[in-house]
């Protein structure tokens, strides 16, 4: 882990808040979750998220939409880590989850015994190949 810095968050976008021993960065208005080391470090996956809701954002998409999605993006990012492609489906009971895309078929449009409403695949190669270019700069 590298320390919390700048690069890491926008001081207007990301509020820090001590929880025990642990350290969670709140997107203040979209719900942004991330927790990090007590020294208040920041990983590549975390930042990789940080690009991924900033660019859902310019994209058009509303604060608390863009940190809905980029949280459970990063929620599956720990749970099955190094995986490049990650996919959000919305099923038509309302229940929404999100796995690696190598782990969905969605080709019938049916799926944990209700039909697909919708599926979003972000590409996280891409977003931690930002953070590391970044890095490199710095």
């Amino acid at each position: 882990m590298k320390p919390f810095n700048r690069a890491c968050a926008d001081a207007d976008l990301l509020a820090k808040i001590v929880i025990d021993d642990r350290v969670t960065i709140r997107q203040v208005t979209g719900g942004l979750d991330l927790v990090t080391n007590a020294e208040g470090g920041c990983d590549t996956d975390d930042e990789a998220t940080l690009h991924g809701y900033h660019d859902l954002r310019r994209a058009g998409y509303p604060v608390k939409l863009a940190g809905t999605i980029m949280s459970r993006i990063r929620e599956a990012m720990r749970e099955h880590p190094g995986e490049p492609l990650y996919t959000v489906v919305l099923l038509a009971n309302g229940f929404t989850f999100t796995l690696p895309s190598s782990m969905l078929d969605l080709s019938s449009g049916y799926t944990s015994g209700n039909f697909v409403v919708s599926a979003m695949t972000i590409d996280c190669r891409n977003l931690r190949e930002r953070v590391i270019e970044v890095e490199d700069v710095a």
